[in-house]
This record gives structure tokens, sequence and C-alpha cells, in this order.
């Protein structure tokens, strides 16, 4: 059994898509999962599984979802070992005044087309900065997130992938329930 990351996308924002978090980690059960373990009301479970397969992962759960709840959620599926790397990567963690409210990252679904990475590179975004690497963009916002123009949907629009945004306090937590 390896350790994995399910983050879901669009869950239990206002009245929108409710899910119970007991009710979801009984959902990931039925799946077949072992020992999930959620972390706050955003759709962020941890879980062990036998299949390596990160896309059919992915689509499992999404399936088993609608089936238990009635409604689709985009699901990105990680590696543990991914997040572990991605803790010491981050390329804000150095900037003086770097606070970890001031950082996010956005993972996305796929690795996007080199074009469309270097399209984006040019669009001005200061005081907020990005750095794409992979199937990340790592986010610095030194104002309020919600004021910045870096948001999920400005990537997954630009680079043309699904995508699903975690502040890095979420991701430290997830690290340590890998443990």
């Amino acid at each position: 059994m390896r350790k994995y990351i399910a983050l879901l996308r669009g869950i239990n924002l206002g009245s929108h898509h409710k899910i119970l978090m007991a009710d979801l980690r009984t959902n990931f059960v039925k799946a077949g999962y072992s020992d999930p373990k959620t972390y706050i009301q955003t759709g962020n479970v941890v879980f062990e599984a036998e299949v390596l397969d990160l896309a059919i992962l992915s689509d499992q759960i999404q399936q088993q979802i609608l089936a238990d709840f009635g409604f689709e959620v985009p699901v990105l599926v990680l590696l543990a070992e991914q997040i572990q790397t991605l803790l010491l990567k981050n390329p804000f963690l150095n900037i003086s005044k770097a606070k970890p409210e001031y950082l996010h990252i956005t993972f996305l679904k796929e690795e996007p087309k080199p074009c469309l990475i270097e399209k984006i590179q040019a669009f001005e975004s200061s005081p907020d900065q990005f750095q794409i690497m992979n199937k990340v963009v790592f986010i610095y916002c030194p104002r309020a997130y919600r004021e910045t123009k870096l948001g999920n949907t400005f990537f997954e629009k630009q680079l043309k992938v699904q995508a699903s945004t975690r502040t890095w306090k979420t991701v430290l937590k997830l690290s340590e329930m890998l443990e």
C-alpha cells in the first residue's frame, strides 16, 4: 500500500457541493481505500491504496463521489513523496518577508504545454509572483489571495489544465498527516 493525497476542488464552498468529512472518509473506504484522513472542510484526503496510477485513482474517486453524493467534483491525486519534494522546492521560501500566509500552491492535473507556459510568463502580476515547475505553480501573494489575479481560474484558463490551489499551511499539514 502507498500513501496518496486527494485534493477535491469546489466542495463546501458556501452551499455548494456539501460533503461532511465523516461521509467523505466513509466514501473512500467504500471505494476500497484504507485509512482515509481529512483535513479541513475543503476536500483534502490522505489515504492508502494499492493502485499506482494517479489518473485511475482520480477517476475512481470522482466516480464514487458522483455515485454517493450525486455531483461531480474535480479530483487531483498526488503521491505522498510529491508533497515532501514540494516542501523543499518552493522558490519563494527564501524571500525575506515571506510569511506562510503569503504562499500558495496550485496543483495541475497535467503538465501544461511549453508554449502556454512561455505565454503566461509575460503576464504582469506585481506584487504577486508565480513560478511553474512541472505540474505545480508556486505562488507568492504579499496581499490577500482573494485579491490576486493569480487565482485558480486564471491558471486553468491560461494553461488549459484542471487545477486546484492550496495554502502553504494546508500543504504543510498534509505533509504532517503523511507521517
